[in-house]
């Protein structure tokens, strides 16, 4: 699966997840800004997406592992 479509399926299910049906709107029941807008968090590694942004989507199997062992390390 690309980043984006890990990104857009994290998305979906917190939209599913985090709404409420009114008769005029879907009302988003998460966090919003202090203007009261929505705000969807998605939780990704950042080594992964460090990685896919530099060589494209990971391909299957490929295991994206720190050369120097930090998993902080997003280089």
């Amino acid at each position: 699966m690309t980043l984006c479509e890990v990104v857009l399926s994290q998305a979906a299910r917190r939209l599913k997840n985090k709404t409420v049906r009114h008769d005029t709107c879907l009302e988003w029941r998460g966090n919003t800004t202090e203007r009261g807008y929505g705000i969807v968090t998605i939780n990704l590694r950042a080594h992964r997406v460090a990685w896919e942004l530099a060589n494209g989507a990971i391909p299957v199997g490929l295991v994206v592992r720190h050369t120097c062992d930090n998993p902080s390390c997003v280089e």
